[in-house]
């Protein structure tokens, strides 16, 4: 529970992203490789093909997932001295579960686009560089989409007010700082797992680095790899929680506290319509990224509430002759009223918040 409401995995349950079937699908890819690992049933190791193949069908770049599941599983069998030939074995069998999605996903784009390998993505550059729509349109970069160093990707994402992702996701650094305190007390399959999520999220990093939409545009955090962050916390938080049982009273406070401030950081992104305080950031210049979104949308929840006084909020005056006036809705439609979105409508809102809390009340342990 504390990783379901405490990460950017809420966020992105609520949002028309493809973060969480790629979770999921990775998550299940893990999960049937371990259990081939401990059980030697040859459905798992099919069954975890399949699910990174489905993956791959959502997005293509969960190609990486692919890597490190595939490594994670290769790592597994030469722990529990595998022989050889049963090594290959496997390998034969995952790939039967992998390329028919594989396979799959690249017929949907010929049928989509003419061509096997081209993509969304690298049909929309090719349309900006060449379509009549826009002509007259100042001309990208030579290598657009890869236009800016690697440092520029790589710092963002770690550090900048806007994407860091040890700021929307609070657990990671003590999360991280502890996995790496404790490794050698970890089991062989969790060190296993913890350096495979690592490496993917650094790969991620490093691809998505040199881009113009590094940042994931105008998403809440660093979308690209959140999913990765996510996966990489699911053993940590535990291990967070079972050393919060057994230290002394002052580190139980402070990890307390951790869960508690990361749980409502996850809340605080939910709780107006996600474009509230997002900005314009696609072709947007490096700079715009120091804006501290999550301190721009606790403002704007302050106001709400009637605890702020800042110019940024949005008064009855301010939204009249704000291009939010032409929206459906008489009264801001954003940052004047919640948006939670599974409880956002006003018929049943009552009810669905009566089935969400006993939901969340009887899933405790």
């Amino acid at each position: 529970m504390i990783w379901l409401l405490g990460t950017t995995v809420l966020h992105y349950a609520q949002t028309f992203q493809q973060n969480n079937p790629v979770l999921l699908c990775v998550i299940l890819g893990y999960a049937c490789a371990l259990a081939y690992i401990k059980t030697n049933k040859v459905p798992y190791v099919f069954l975890s093909g399949l699910a990174i193949g489905a993956a791959i069908i959502i997005r293509s770049t969960t190609i990486i997932y692919a890597l490190t599941v595939f490594g994670f599983l290769i790592s597994c069998l030469i722990y529990k001295n595998f022989k050889l030939n049963q090594i290959f074995k496997t390998v034969i069998l995952w790939n039967v579960g992998l390329f028919p999605f594989f396979f799959v996903s690249r017929l949907f784009n010929y049928l989509r686009f003419g061509d096997f390998w081209t993509t969304a993505a690298s049909l929309s550059i090719e349309q900006i560089r060449n379509g009549a729509i826009f002509s007259g349109l100042p001309e990208l970069p030579p290598n657009y989409p890869f236009i800016h160093p690697p440092y520029v990707g790589i710092l963002g994402v770690l550090f900048s007010p806007a994407k860091s992702i040890f700021i929307y996701d609070p657990f990671l650094l003590p999360c991280l700082v502890l996995g790496i305190i404790l490794f050698n007390k970890l089991t062989p399959y969790i060190r296993i797992y913890f350096i495979s999520s690592i490496s993917a999220l650094v790969f991620h990093i490093i691809l998505t680095s040199t881009m113009d939409f590094w940042h994931g545009d105008g998403s809440w955090a660093a979308r690209y790899h959140v999913t990765s962050v996510q996966l990489l916390l699911l053993p940590l938080i535990a291990l967070l929680i079972l050393e919060m049982l057994s230290v002394n009273r002052l580190k139980r406070w402070l990890i307390s506290s951790l869960v508690v401030l990361s749980i409502l950081v996850q809340f605080t992104s939910l709780v107006f319509d996600p474009s509230v305080n997002s900005g314009v950031v696609i072709f947007a210049e490096p700079k715009s990224f120091l804006r501290f979104r999550l301190a721009e949308r606790i403002d704007s929840v302050s106001c709400f509430i009637g605890l702020s006084r800042s110019q940024s909020c949005l008064t009855e005056e301010k939204y009249s002759k704000s291009a939010l006036a032409g929206r459906k809705y008489s009264k801001s439609d954003l940052a004047s009223r919640v948006y939670f979105w599974p409880l956002k409508s006003n018929k049943a809102q009552g009810l669905l918040w009566k089935i969400w809390g006993f939901l969340l009340i009887t899933s405790q342990p």
